[in-house]
């Protein structure tokens, strides 16, 4: 996977994530944490998805 499609798909999908996360958790760095968690399971996955 190239640099500029994970590029593209962080700068599209991170606010709504994030925002998601930060809705029910309320804390601004437990929300990064997960966030950054969430788009490092779905890097390592990124293979097996079947569009």
């Amino acid at each position: 996977m190239g640099r500029g499609l994970l590029h593209k798909l962080y700068s599209q999908f991170f606010p709504k994530v994030y925002n998601f996360v930060y809705a029910r958790l309320k804390n601004m760095t437990y929300a990064d944490d997960v966030t950054g968690e969430v788009f490092l399971k779905a890097i390592e996955r990124i293979d097996t998805y079947d569009a």
